[in-house]
């Protein structure tokens, strides 16, 4: 894993992959749920391998539609947009404890016809709020999806992502 050590005892070291970004436009809708990666076997788990690192690169801001009528707005929905940190870009939800075969395969069974995996899945969905400064690093086997960016000012949501892998990983 990544406090691991090698075959010899000494620290693995690990490697900077991809730097990139995701934008969400304004009104984009939810993301599919997906993993990042496959695992590496499918007859055990192991420790990970391969991680993501998320820095939110802009903050959430609030269309003021009441300050808008009472300046004699258009609504063009421009210049009534306030910072609030609530949740309107969207973000990203993680199922929690998918990143383990035995669960994501309980999780994903599309032949569930109870829906107990579906719903064992909202179950376990979480949505870390996030804010510019902060950073997310998560096991790029956990399913996980973007959630839309339901913004009234046109504002895009720019993630930026660094990749994260073992020397031996891809």
């Amino acid at each position: 894993n990544f406090e691991g050590t090698g075959p010899d005892g000494s620290q693995m070291p690990l490697k900077i992959g991809e730097v990139g970004a995701v934008i969400t436009v304004s009104g984009a809708a939810d993301q599919a749920i997906h993993a990042d990666t496959p695992h590496l076997f499918e007859h055990c788990d192991l420790p990970p391998h391969y991680a993501n690192l998320f820095i939110p690169a802009a903050e959430d801001t609030k269309y003021n539609e009441s300050n808008n009528k009472n300046n004699g707005g258009d609504n063009d929905n421009t210049g009534d947009c306030i910072v609030t940190g609530d949740t309107l870009l969207g973000g990203t939800a993680f199922v929690v404890g998918s990143h383990s075969l035995p669960v994501c395969e309980q999780l994903m069974d599309d032949d569930d016809e109870t829906g107990a995996a579906r719903l064992e899945r909202e179950r376990r969905t979480v949505r870390p709020s996030i804010r510019i400064g902060d950073a997310l690093i998560f096991d790029c086997r956990l399913l996980h999806f973007g959630l839309g960016n339901r913004s009234k000012c046109n504002q895009r949501r720019p993630l930026l992502y660094i990749n994260l892998t073992h020397e031996w990983c891809w």
